[in-house]
């Protein structure tokens, strides 16, 4: 049951689709903030 409900979650996701300037926008902010934890996990 709990699988149905996790791949119904995954389905709608899969559904969306946003602006392509919002996705652009976010893949870069995503890019920047992975980097900058990759450079704080090197820090420690």
């Amino acid at each position: 049951m709990a699988c149905d409900a996790e791949k119904g979650v995954e389905d709608l996701f899969r559904s969306i689709s946003l602006p392509p300037l919002w996705a652009d926008t976010l893949r870069h902010q995503m890019r920047q903030e992975v980097v900058e934890r990759e450079s704080e996990a090197v820090e420690l």
